[in-house]
């Protein structure tokens, strides 16, 4: 491996990148445990925020318990590859499973006792192996020897690739009751690359796994990825039957909306043609709109305003044929030859002409 990709591996271990990884890894636990806290908002999703507020939840107190060792090391003036280096693999599986239990758990009903179980069976034989190696891990570090150094990288690299095999194994179990699985497996994937190159690579910088910090930085944006993704498609299905229910409750409205009676339309059309009749109108111009006015709501063709001189005779006021767009003037009717006229304006009420 050239020294660069030695050198990027390791950046999260030489001061300042590890005070930088702590506290990367603090805020994003933070932050997911904050929009875990956020889902419980969604009574759909009351399940699932569960679970995810316990694993960030475990998340952030795990590496809050590291800080506070550390902080405790250097205030009592320790070594801090005595005590601190088993601590951090501990809770690396701790992590692990914490997060994982919630990937692999949070969107169905399935195993979900005997997820439990497995998950605080894990937590437990980390807790077993750490007391197992603790001890022998500070009397080696201050004889000075490698040897146990080697072998106990090794074997807490191999058991957090355990753990992380075994749960691409549960997602791929359950992939079609897993939400966004693909992501899910990647998350579980990364760790378990750097921590199988971690087992393989022997001892490293100050015993402190460079790689599977590098891959812990990577791998927490999955789950906060999937938490967002969770809430931006819950909105939008919120939205949705939002804009459905109004669209219901409109059509609703027009069903039950009262229908005007005739009484009512014939009112409306009067006081609309009176509207017309009035635009603009002078003396001089007052009888050409009441004819156009008329025309145009009764839809007829020809139309004429009469003014009786007798019995027999009456003047048209104005006339107007919309076919032909003209106005015929100088006209007068006999009305001895109109009987269905003289009976119209003597009862005025409209009469109905037939061709028979």
């Amino acid at each position: 491996m050239s020294p660069t990709s030695f050198d990027l591996l390791n950046v999260f271990v030489k001061s300042p990148g590890d005070f930088l990884y702590f506290l990367i890894v603090i805020v994003m636990s933070l932050l997911g445990l904050a929009m875990s806290f956020n889902l419980q908002s969604l009574p759909q999703l009351q399940g699932t925020s569960r679970r995810y507020v316990i694993g960030f939840g475990g998340t952030f107190w795990a590496w809050f318990i590291f800080v506070a060792g550390a902080l405790f090391v250097t205030l009592t003036r320790q070594q801090s590859g005595l005590i601190l280096p088993p601590v951090e693999r501990l809770l690396s599986v701790v992590v692990v499973v914490a997060i994982g239990w919630a990937l692999v758990t949070a969107d169905h009903a399935k195993f979900q006792r005997q997820s439990n179980i497995v998950a605080l069976v894990l937590i437990g034989l980390a807790f077993v192996g750490y007391l197992l190696t603790a001890v022998g891990w500070s009397s080696s570090f201050e004889a000075g020897l490698t040897d146990f150094n080697i072998v106990y990288n090794t074997g807490w690299s191999l058991a957090l690739a355990a753990v992380c095999a075994f749960g691409v194994a549960s997602v791929i179990m359950l992939f079609t009751d897993v939400t966004d699985a693909p992501l899910k497996i990647v998350f579980f994937a990364l760790i378990f690359a750097a921590a199988l190159y971690q087992a393989l690579a022997g001892p490293f910088i100050g015993s402190y796994p460079g790689a599977i910090r590098l891959a812990f930085v990577m791998a927490l944006i999955i789950p906060i990825f999937i938490l967002y993704r969770i809430q931006a498609l819950q909105l939008v299905a919120l939205r949705d039957r939002a804009k459905e229910m109004q669209v219901r409750a409109e059509a609703a409205s027009l069903r039950t909306a009262p229908r005007p009676t005739p009484v009512d339309s014939q009112s409306a059309i009067l006081m609309r043609t009176l509207g017309k009749i009035l635009d603009n109108a002078t003396a001089a111009t007052l009888p050409e709109q009441i004819i156009k006015a008329t025309l145009d709501t009764v839809r007829l063709d020809v139309g004429f305003l009469l003014r009786l001189q007798d019995a027999n005779y009456a003047d048209i006021i104005y006339a107007y044929d919309k076919v032909m767009q003209r106005s015929p003037s100088g006209l007068s009717l006999n009305l001895n030859n109109q009987p269905t006229l003289i009976n119209v304006i003597e009862r005025r009420v409209p009469r109905t002409l037939y061709v028979d």
